[in-house]
């Protein structure tokens, strides 16, 4: 029993810490030319495009991790007390802010070395 539980735990952190560096990855070819345009015209800084970024695809990230959790949680009949509960939504919403800012932070060094990561 408590094998399954650590199988659970592992797949949905594997799961949920890939899923916004897919996302991210995706739009790297597409907005590269639209960066370069914009650096080169000097419109805004890299740091400002960065936060904007991360905070338009914060709320999607953590609305498919909740309803992946929502699922997974009473699916495989975890604890079902408030407190497993929340501290397991606590945790997930934890990983992808911190999945999602490394994958930003990847891109945006990678961008700014002019560094080819996805011809």
């Amino acid at each position: 029993d408590g094998w399954i539980v650590v199988r659970i735990v592992i797949l949905h952190r594997s799961v949920l810490g890939v899923l916004p560096t897919v996302h991210g990855n995706i739009y790297v070819p597409i907005e590269r030319s639209i960066m370069a345009k914009e650096r080169a015209a000097d419109m805004y800084r890299v740091s400002a495009y960065f936060m904007a970024r991360t905070l338009s695809d914060l709320p999607i990230e953590l609305s498919l991790s909740i309803i992946f959790i929502l699922i997974l949680y009473f699916m495989t009949n975890l604890r079902r007390t408030v407190m497993a509960f929340l501290s397991t939504i606590a945790t997930v919403c934890l990983d992808v802010i911190t999945s999602q800012v490394s994958t930003q932070i990847w891109m945006e060094s990678s961008r700014s070395c002019n560094i080819i990561v996805f011809p």
